[in-house]
């Protein structure tokens, strides 16, 4: 009975950090402003790792008939340490039975590696094998987002630990917190796809456009250039043309002159 105690106030801290943790990033946003997404989700993914325990954590999103595309990953030291980034989401399913199980059987709670396999048979498979240097047993718990029936994009929060298993308790904490991701991942999802203000989309290409709306919404150069199948180095002069066009130096100035000068027609036209 205490052990039951025990987990149900661990859960009811996890909410209250990393729903504190969501509310605080937002907040420091501004209400209104044209950008609420920066740092969001790497904010409340660090959240949710800590409050699970977890060496690594990651968001991805897998489209039917698409891509399989990381969003964020942590720590930052991650991403070269990846034996695959993006792929197709059918290639991606054949190796990784997480996702196959998570496009196939469409969970609803969150689920590990080892429910859908014996842990001797996954780190002896073809990915298990792969990352087994950098990553270890890789062990992994996968929170799946809801979305609508038969949606052909499947997104998931997922957790790493190199060595030990995902507890009980483990389990019970990424549950409570479902929730809370899932409404953190629409409200990502929604920031992404609002549009530009006509005045700053007139300014910049279509290509230019699409990494600025990504970049505004907490991504970052290496996510960008994974979600657009283009290079880092791309990603970097599509942003300086950018600031250069809006007459700033970073994104900050950038999604300030957007929330604040586009209206009263501020922009420096480029010359």
């Amino acid at each position: 009975m205490d052990r039951l105690v025990d987990r149900s106030e661990r859960a009811r801290a996890a909410i209250t950090d990393v729903a504190y943790t969501a509310f605080s990033t937002g907040a420091a946003a501004g209400v209104g402003a044209h950008a609420p997404g920066l740092d969001l989700m790497t904010n409340v993914l660090q959240a949710y790792s800590d409050a699970v325990g977890g060496d690594a954590a990651a968001i991805y999103e897998h489209v039917r008939d698409g891509w399989t595309t990381p969003w964020f990953i942590l720590p930052a030291d991650v991403w070269p340490k990846m034996p695959h980034t993006r792929l197709p989401t059918r290639q991606a399913a054949t190796i990784h039975p997480g996702i196959r199980h998570a496009l196939d059987a469409a969970p609803t709670g969150p689920f590990t590696i080892t429910d859908l396999m014996p842990q001797r048979v996954w780190i002896n498979s073809e990915l298990g094998r792969a990352m087994k240097p950098d990553w270890g047993s890789s062990l992994q718990l996968m929170a799946p987002i809801a979305s609508k029936r038969r949606s052909p994009v499947c997104r998931v929060w997922v957790l790493c630990r190199y060595s030990t298993d995902f507890s009980i308790g483990d389990r019970e904490v990424a549950l409570a917190l479902q929730p809370l991701l899932t409404a953190v991942t629409r409200h990502y999802v929604k920031s992404a796809e609002r549009e530009l203000p006509a005045d700053a989309a007139g300014l910049i290409t279509e290509r230019e456009a699409a990494v600025l709306r990504l970049l505004l919404a907490g991504n970052r150069p290496m996510a960008i250039a994974n979600q657009l199948g283009i290079s880092v180095r791309t990603v970097d002069k599509h942003l300086e043309r950018t600031y250069r066009k809006f007459n700033v130096h970073d994104r900050h100035m950038l999604a300030h002159v957007l929330n604040h000068e586009i209206s009263g027609n501020a922009v420096v036209q480029p010359s």
